[in-house]
């Protein structure tokens, strides 16, 4: 087993030897080059004998709006 020290260590020296500044930049390299793909996630999940999801959009909390809209009063 290795410490978490030593993880964090290989990762800082990986992100140098690709001149990214973070984790960040390395997930977005990786959807650019192809390496890896965004998952898509169905409106609906089957658990077992029960369905979860929604069925309408959301509303946003009273008081905030969606961008784009004023809010409601």
């Amino acid at each position: 087993m290795i410490s978490a020290t030593t993880v964090r260590t290989h990762i800082t020296r990986i992100l140098a030897k690709l001149g990214l500044r973070d984790r960040v930049h390395a997930v977005v390299l990786g959807y650019e080059s192809g390496l890896a793909v965004p998952a898509t996630v169905p409106d609906q999940i089957q658990v077992g004998s029960h369905t979860c999801g929604r069925s309408r959009p959301r509303e946003p909390p009273d008081g905030l709006s969606v961008v784009g809209e004023s809010p409601q009063r």
